[in-house]
């Protein structure tokens, strides 16, 4: 009898299928000069470009809610910055992961390492960076991020007037 007990009781357990959770979705997006000028970064207008190809992977609970997206590239994706008949050009290995559930955005690894020839670095974002999505307020950071701490005095000197 104990045996029937501890047979009916672990039977439905070795029954029971787990509950799935929906496949992730993966979306692969190209951008071809995506053009954007930043005036607010140096107080003169700068133009930036974007080319390159990344990956965004959605994942979700088994109700089907996304729980949090990695973004990945996928090919070297590259920007440049040009201002005044002057051209700098960095790559953009990050990744970028959001969490829904605390509406945050970390960015992790190398974001922007703008060189000058012959100078060596002016501008660079690398690191761990977590922000608030709706407020844009720094939560955590380690590394240096020049443009969140301000630090573009070098940036904007090169891409002064000569």
């Amino acid at each position: 009898m104990r045996r029937l007990g501890l047979v009916l009781v672990f039977l439905p357990l070795l029954l029971a299928t787990p509950a799935q959770a929906i496949s992730p979705t993966k979306v692969v997006t190209t951008q071809i000069d995506l053009t954007f000028v930043d005036t607010d970064i140096c107080g003169f207008p700068i133009t930036f470009v974007e080319n390159g190809t990344y990956k965004t992977t959605t994942y979700y609970d088994k109700q089907g809610t996304a729980l949090r997206s990695v973004i990945t590239n996928q090919r070297r994706y590259v920007a440049t910055a040009s201002a005044n008949g002057k051209t700098l050009f960095t790559n953009y290995p990050q990744v970028i992961r959001t969490t829904f559930a605390n509406n945050t955005r970390t960015e992790m690894g190398l974001s922007i390492a703008y060189h000058v020839p012959g100078q060596g670095l002016i501008l660079i974002n690398t690191g761990r960076l977590v922000l608030d999505r709706a407020t844009g307020d720094v939560i955590f950071s380690a590394g240096p991020h020049d443009v969140v701490e301000g630090n573009v005095s070098a940036f904007c000197d090169y891409f002064a007037a000569p």
